[in-house]
């Protein structure tokens, strides 16, 4: 049936929402991403909160992995690129049972296969080489700044409370009041909520374009 063609090609099959964590090493970089309740950090090579999109793709391409060809058994994998893996990849995960051990699984990519969109690979533990497609390989082999999240504050402009701005030495304090926004600093007057609600719209959106 197509329900077991489809587990033919399954290498694992993971609750994507049971991972909590990941190791991804490539180009001479180590980086670890580590779920806290429902949002994602960058703990190694630094501490730096994740995207939640680009974290999103990389377990769901490694939770699922399929094999998109054959097994070359016999295969020698410096042929491969897996004599030093290019790529690997650990993903730590629990079972819902209470009290079960933290298991792991990793992959090592080699070269994608030229004229197709297969990269070679291999498990951890297992001596054949596998086929996968070069999707996974691709998300494995995201860089440390694609992981990172680009929002500066984050949130939304109806949750912001407070504004402060700095200006050299002087202070300019917003505070939200029910519906109306309030100066505090420098004087105390009613401010325009119209200016206020732009202000935090622009603040909360703020978007990292570059990292440096």
């Amino acid at each position: 049936t197509e329900e077991r063609q489809r587990q033919g090609e399954l290498l694992w099959d993971l609750p994507e929402d049971r991972i909590e964590e990941i190791h991804l090493e490539h180009s001479g970089t180590q980086i670890r991403l580590k779920k806290s309740g429902d949002s994602w950090s960058i703990v190694q090579p630094e501490t730096y909160p994740a995207d939640s999109a680009a974290v999103s793709e990389v377990t769901s391409q490694l939770a699922d992995l399929k094999r998109a060809e054959g097994e070359a058994a016999e295969a020698r994998p410096e042929d491969y690129g897996l004599a030093s893996p290019q790529a690997k990849a650990t993903i730590f995960w629990t079972d819902e049972k209470a009290g079960s051990p933290r298991q792991q699984k990793t992959v090592e990519f080699g070269i994608e296969i030229p004229g197709t969109d297969v990269t070679a690979a291999r498990l951890a533990g297992s001596p054949g080489i596998v086929f996968v497609p070069s999707s996974v390989a691709a998300a494995a082999r995201k860089g440390l700044n694609d992981l990172k999240s680009r929002e500066v504050f984050g949130g939304s402009a109806l949750d912001v409370s407070r504004i402060e701005i700095g200006r050299g030495s002087g202070r300019l304090s917003l505070a939200k009041k029910g519906s109306a926004w309030w100066l505090e600093q420098p004087i105390a007057d009613l401010a325009s909520s119209e200016t206020a609600d732009e202000l935090a719209g622009e603040l909360t959106s703020l978007r990292v374009q570059e990292f440096v």
